[in-house]
């Protein structure tokens, strides 16, 4: 089953050891796999402690913050993929961890996701323990845990989880990292109004319009209408980025993304690596099939 995760990274990165794969993390159903990509760190691999990356979004694949952030292999604005010096790996065996099943490359098979961050927890210290019974080599090793953006609840959702039950897994968790975490109730910090008029950003009337917006998602989020909250939030903050779908956000500041008032724009290096994500050769990097040894029965080979 290990070897059966082998996967070669392209230039400037093939002599790096990296795995790649689907764990399932349900033990009554056998539907829920989380999409893992783990590299070694290319020096004294043996030393170095495990650290899972979680990413953020919601929804995002942890891919992103390999490609753009701190994995070994990077990616710039005109497609061309370099190796990042320094990068994560020189202190850290990583596991790129797509969780809660639903976030970028993990599934469900029947459609039924973590409603909860308990739920979400468990699932991530199966896969763990399950990761382990593959690399053994990481039993008893020095373990962190990171997180950013909403990611961030997943990784303190882990850890409690880890510190609660350390019996659950094999291995010594030393600390938990956060970058820019979105540790409170969303809408308690995506509701930006007031910043965004003090900016300069917003006028008056801007302002109450955008205040007025995460008053009617909160509304609905009190009546228990999470789809529809889900949705007019989605049209309030996240750009579609084409004129048809201008986000309330974009219309009245005349800027894409409400992550950055620095840029108005979406980064090119940001745009080209969502194309590449995309693309027949992107997932052809990362083609693998489940593990014969949890394939559930019925259930076809599949392929990303």
């Amino acid at each position: 089953m290990r070897n059966a995760s082998r996967v070669w990274l392209p230039s400037p990165c093939a002599n790096l050891k990296a795995y790649s794969g689907f764990i399932p993390v349900d033990d009554d159903k056998n539907s829920t796999y989380l999409f893992f990509l783990h590299i070694k760190s290319q020096v004294n691999s043996k030393f170095k402690p495990l650290l899972v990356w979680m990413q953020g979004g919601p929804g995002k694949s942890a891919l992103f913050g390999q490609f753009l952030e701190n994995g070994p292999l990077g990616i710039d604005a005109t497609g061309n993929l370099f190796r990042r010096r320094p990068a994560i790996l020189s202190d850290f065996n990583v596991v790129y961890l797509d969780t809660p099943a639903g976030s970028g490359y993990s599934f469900d098979t029947t459609g039924t996701y973590p409603s909860t961050l308990e739920e979400s927890s468990v699932h991530a210290i199966r896969f763990l323990r399950r990761f382990m019974r593959i690399f053994p080599e990481y039993h008893n090793r020095e373990f962190f845990i990171a997180g950013e953006s909403y990611g961030a609840r997943s990784a303190i959702g882990l850890a409690h989880r880890v510190l609660s039950r350390p019996t659950d897994l094999p291995c010594r968790l030393k600390g938990v990292m956060l970058g820019v975490g979105f540790v409170f109730p969303l809408l308690q910090i995506i509701n930006s109004a007031d910043y965004l008029y003090y900016s300069g950003l917003l006028d008056d009337r801007g302002r109450t319009k955008f205040a007025d917006r995460f008053k009617q998602i909160q509304q609905l989020v009190d009546e228990q209408k999470p789809v529809e909250a889900v949705k007019l939030l989605s049209q309030t903050v996240l750009n579609m980025h084409s004129a048809e779908h201008k986000s309330l956000f974009e219309e009245l500041t005349g800027f894409q993304s409400h992550a950055n008032i620095i840029r108005d724009r979406i980064s090119r290096r940001f745009e080209t690596y969502m194309s590449y994500a995309n693309s027949t050769e992107f997932k052809r990097l990362f083609t693998f099939r489940l593990p014969d040894l949890w394939m559930p029965q019925g259930l076809k080979l599949l392929w990303l």
